[in-house]
């Protein structure tokens, strides 16, 4: 079975944080050329921000949270696996305090932050991510490796374009960035994430040894030990520990922000099921 999530976001301005050499300018400068007039013509606002410390860098975003805006955030810096680097001082913003500072303005803006970083290799920042707490965005494009500078010159103005002209995040990321960029959908994300859960820990050889280590646990804090009460404990455990519609909105309430999950329990064990077949 063939699952497939879409992320619907709202957007209502473009929030460019930038952080490069006077000698790296050129590219962007033809981009926001292009660009600026689209986004005015729109009634888009546009808030271009340069940034050279950490310091700096994580003072624009938190002022983010409080502005009440749905924004694309725009990274024009340099990164690495562990973060992005701040011409300024030439130190790191680690992923680990970039991150939790993201999830803060999506959470703000109700899910609907879309984070398009031309950063090599800030893909990585989804490390950071867990379905035990709020998504950090709900949409990201990065490369996971190396971008040249003529791939984000040639691409960015083009995706923006397609993006507001026609509202479709896929056809405009396909047609105007593509690799070494990688999409990042919330909801994709998610589903991809619960249907793990489920294989891992909810049924076959990951559920027997998750429901020996909670009876364990049961047994170590007191409780009787007779056939009747292990029985009884066992029972319990199984229903406790069986994937339910429940269970999924629990889930799907912390790490979509309020939005359900595109498809109900049934099929996404169904799923997990003919996979393992």
């Amino acid at each position: 079975m063939a699952l497939q999530a879409t992320s619907g976001f709202g957007i209502n301005s473009v929030f460019w944080l930038r952080s490069l050499h006077d000698s790296e300018l050129g590219p962007t400068r033809r981009v926001l050329q292009d660009i600026e007039p689209f986004f005015a013509n729109l009634g888009l606002p546009f808030d271009l921000r340069d940034v050279k410390t950490p310091a700096h860098f994580y003072r624009a975003l938190d002022s983010l949270v409080a502005s009440h805006v749905k924004p694309i955030l725009q990274l024009d810096m340099h990164g690495t696996r562990d973060g992005l680097r701040l011409t300024g001082s030439d130190e790191i913003a680690p992923w680990t305090e970039v991150v939790p500072r993201l999830r803060a303005i999506n959470v703000a803006c109700r899910g609907n932050l879309c984070v398009v970083a031309g950063v090599c290799h800030a893909f990585y920042a989804i490390r950071e991510a867990s379905i035990m707490d709020a998504s950090p965005v709900n949409v990201l494009i990065a490369p996971d490796r190396e971008v040249q500078t003529g791939k984000l010159e040639d691409g960015l103005a083009g995706f923006y374009r397609a993006l507001f002209s026609q509202g479709e995040i896929y056809a405009a990321f396909e047609k105007h960035l593509g690799e070494p960029f990688k999409l990042f959908l919330a909801e994709r994300f998610f589903v991809i994430a619960v249907c793990k859960y489920i294989r891992n820990v909810c049924k076959g050889k990951g559920a027997s040894i998750r429901r020996e280590r909670l009876l364990s646990e049961v047994l170590l804090a007191g409780h009787a030990r007779t056939p009747e009460s292990i029985k009884s404990i066992r029972k319990q455990i199984k229903a406790g520990t069986t994937p339910d519609q429940a269970m999924l909105d629990r889930f799907a309430s912390r790490f979509l922000l309020g939005r359900p999950c595109p498809f109900p329990i049934d099929q996404l064990i169904k799923a997990v099921e003919e996979i393992k077949r």
